[in-house]
């Protein structure tokens, strides 16, 4: 998450906070704040992908990544229900095969 200057007291907070932990001062989206790069503190606009100036790579890569690993995660419980639920399946029905094998029905 970049770190936004706030107007007020001008120190370094969150761009998701909504007020300023120092001052106190309320954060809206219509507030115009600058980000800075974490690693060399240059200006940068919200369109850099990466710093203009050190070429540090900025939060959109990084969402784009953690995106994609939530999906892989998603993904993977999404097989593991179904093995669970083909578990369930083919216990029940070796079961009912034993119990009318036994019964003679």
């Amino acid at each position: 998450m970049p770190l936004i200057t706030c107007p007020e007291c001008e120190s370094k907070i969150s761009d998701l906070a909504q007020s300023c932990p120092k001052c106190g001062m309320p954060l809206s989206k219509k507030t115009t704040v600058s980000n800075t790069c974490p690693e060399c503190n240059a200006t940068v606009s919200g369109k850099d992908e990466n710093c203009p100036k050190c070429g540090f790579p900025l939060l959109k890569k990084a969402d784009e990544s953690i995106k994609r690993q939530a999906n892989d995660i998603a993904s993977g419980w999404k097989i593991f229900k179904y093995l669970i639920y083909f578990a369930i399946l083919f216990a029940v029905v070796t079961f009912v095969s034993d119990c009318i094998q036994n019964h003679q029905y």
